[in-house]
């Protein structure tokens, strides 16, 4: 596993969640990869793992997705609601 968990990105480090879940960066414990298509639909998603309050691992996935031509304003909309999500995962 040690494997696995290294190859997702940290908040606030290199890759696709260095300016995401900056709330987050000090609590540590979450590990992620993202992805977004665009082009007929806006597509956003997140998967990885987390750890709560309890020190608990929690695996998570969040995928959104509207037919609306591909936006950009709703990629961004996505994404924080995903980072909304997960603070809220953190606290349980």
């Amino acid at each position: 596993m040690p494997e696995f968990l290294s190859s997702l990105a940290i908040p606030g480090g290199e890759g696709t969640l260095q300016t995401r879940l900056q709330s987050l960066v000090s609590q540590g414990g979450v590990r992620a990869k993202t992805g977004t298509l665009f082009k007929s639909v806006s597509i956003s998603s997140i998967a990885g793992v987390t750890q709560n309050k309890s020190g608990d691992w929690i695996v998570f996935t969040i995928l959104n997705q509207r037919k609306d031509g591909g936006s950009s304003s709703t990629i961004q909309k996505f994404k924080n609601l995903q980072d909304d999500l997960l603070a809220i995962i953190k606290k349980y």
